[in-house]
């Protein structure tokens, strides 16, 4: 599994793109390679105490969306904040 992984990256990321997270109990049967991106969320901001940090029963949605450019051009500061 950890060749398929690598394989998913390309000629040009490095080894170093592939993160592999370690879970104690189960087999080997029930490892899943799961491509794509993920993000480390840091619960480390004012009122984090109160948010929750399970989510039971999830609804996702995934939209194909293209790249959006920006709707302000030119050189502008305001552009910018």
């Amino acid at each position: 599994m950890s060749v398929d992984a690598i394989s998913l990256l390309g000629d040009d990321m490095s080894v170093s793109s592939v993160g592999i997270k370690k879970v104690t109990g189960g087999s080997v049967t029930d490892t899943l390679l799961v491509p794509g991106v993920c993000f480390k969320k840091c619960f480390s901001y004012a009122g984090f105490e109160q948010q929750p940090k399970r989510f039971e029963n999830a609804k996702i949605l995934l939209l194909p969306l293209g790249r959006q450019e920006s709707a302000c051009l030119g050189d502008f500061p305001a552009c910018y904040q």
